[in-house]
């Protein structure tokens, strides 16, 4: 029988990683699997995640905002919202790297009638 030499994996630093830093994430892939290591350990526990579940976890972290129709450029009211795979985020858009609200889906269907009222 021939063993195959197996192919090295090829990690790469996250964009939000320094040397200094504490956000030391590296990213492998394989056909199969995502792997995420932490970079100032590379011979310690690695996480192994599908393709799925990393996808989900990436829209997770980024996920799409959507800038609320009564928002204006410059006005106060600037809300933006974003859905992920459990839960609706809502932000101040002019602080997007702020706090975020975290709403389950059934709370964020009984917020929007009383929010979407005309005054």
């Amino acid at each position: 029988m021939t063993l195959k030499a197996e192919t090295p994996l090829v990690w790469t630093k996250s964009s939000y990683s320094t040397d200094e830093g504490p956000d030391c994430v590296e990213v492998a892939t394989t056909p199969a699997t995502v792997l995420v290591r932490d970079s100032k350990t590379p011979h310690g526990p690695r996480l192994t995640l599908t393709p799925t579940a990393w996808a989900a976890f990436i829209e997770t972290m980024h996920p799409a905002w959507t800038k609320s129709s009564y928002s204006s450029d410059d006005g106060p009211s600037c809300v933006e919202a974003a859905a992920t795979p459990n839960h609706i985020l809502v932000r101040d858009s002019k602080t997007p790297h702020g706090p975020r609200l975290t709403l389950t889906p059934t709370a964020w269907a009984t917020f929007l009638p009383y929010a979407s009222r005309t005054r």
